[in-house]
């Protein structure tokens, strides 16, 4: 009886889930005004890391309508979890619940857990959104991450999505979203408690860098 309510569970969650990335492709589309410049370069399979930019609540949205043939998993901020209906939602799409205000052990296991697994997993590079446009500390993460497991880095620029301080006003703007994909890139192994710390903040700054000449190419071609 058990395994069949599991089994029940299971296809449940599996049609919501199609339900939700049908839906959020038609909102991202139709009311976002998102748009690909470009081809995605995100691999069909094995494991990868989308680095983006941050402006706007919608971005997670709009990368996971961006990419083409599968859907990444997020880390997010912690203090979501305590909003019922926001946490249901993350907890269907796997996301990694993080606590920014320290070095959180327990997300960094689930992550390279589900790399590991040959999975997608998205990060914001500067952790929070950048409410003014300029750099904020950039986070360490995807670079000490690809470097544990190997996985492949794909930088991503987020165009045209604005933030408007509380989550309901930033769903319910109009954006006009843009998202340009780089070429991957593939960061040199290093499996030692990731003790190389230089190396691991040239890799972050190389990220960023790239993330920046993807928003002077999208700005080039408009």
């Amino acid at each position: 009886m058990q395994g069949n309510e599991n089994k029940c569970y299971k296809l449940l969650n599996k049609f919501l889930y199609a339900v939700l990335m049908n839906l959020n492709k038609l909102l991202c589309k139709g009311w976002y005004n998102l748009k690909v410049v470009g081809k995605c370069t995100v691999p069909q399979t094995g494991s990868a890391i989308l680095v983006a930019n941050h402006t706007s609540m919608i971005d997670p949205a709009v990368l996971v309508a961006a990419v083409r043939y599968r859907c990444p998993t997020f880390l997010m901020a912690k203090e979501y979890s305590n909003i019922p209906l926001l946490w249901r939602l993350f907890k269907l799409l796997e996301c990694i619940p993080v606590d920014r205000d320290k070095q959180d052990v327990g997300a960094t296991k689930a992550s390279i857990k589900l790399l590991r697994a040959g999975k997608l997993l998205g990060v914001f590079i500067e952790g929070g959104i950048s409410v003014d446009g300029n750099r904020r500390a950039l986070k360490r993460g995807a670079a000490m991450l690809a470097m544990r497991t190997g996985a492949v880095i794909i930088p991503a620029y987020i165009n045209g999505t604005e933030h408007k301080k509380r989550v309901i006003s930033d769903i319910l703007f109009r954006h006009n979203a843009r998202v340009k994909f780089g070429q991957p890139i593939k960061l040199e192994r290093n499996s030692h408690k990731c003790d190389s710390y230089d190396a691991i903040l040239k890799a972050t700054d190389d990220i960023y860098s790239r993330i920046i000449e993807l928003r002077e190419e999208l700005e080039s071609e408009k």
